[in-house]
């Protein structure tokens, strides 16, 4: 379960009406830049014009290393286990490399882990991974596939 003070320091909502909305907020240097709403149908969309920026940017630009999962959840169970140092991608784990899917990153001497879904290591999560290592250099990047043991 994630606690109350993770998801205070998150910003995330909760937006009540006819139906009960979660809300996660992006941000960039402590600014809101856009929001993501998810129903607890898992029914998924965010505000129009947003940047596809990484869920929890702020919480990783002073990290030595960088924990990237697929979904907001997945980033706040990680940061509720004791790794603040975790973002999530924008829309999930894509089934294809997009080459403009994310929005280029400033990072040098950063260690990447992509805990990605065992299920999904060769398939989406091995576009996600591949993705992610041609925004941040191949060379910093460590794929989840090469931790896995055998």
């Amino acid at each position: 379960m994630i606690s109350a003070e993770t998801l205070k320091r998150n910003h995330v909502m909760q937006m009540v009406g006819d139906q009960i909305i979660i809300a996660f907020t992006y941000r960039r240097n402590g600014m809101i830049i856009g929001c993501k709403f998810r129903t607890l149908e898992k029914r998924f969309w965010q505000e129009k014009y947003t940047d596809k920026l990484l869920y929890g940017l702020d919480d990783v630009r002073e990290a030595d290393e960088i924990i990237i999962v697929e979904g907001e959840i997945d980033k706040l169970s990680v940061e509720e286990a004791g790794y603040p140092n975790c973002v999530s991608v924008p829309n999930g784990a894509p089934q294809t490399i997009i080459s403009k899917e994310l929005l280029p990153l400033e990072v040098t001497g950063y260690q990447i882990f992509i805990p990605v879904e065992l299920q999904r290591v060769l398939g989406e999560g091995q576009a996600l991974a591949e993705e992610i290592a041609s925004r941040l250099g191949k060379e910093s990047s460590l794929n989840f596939q090469s931790c896995l043991r055998r």
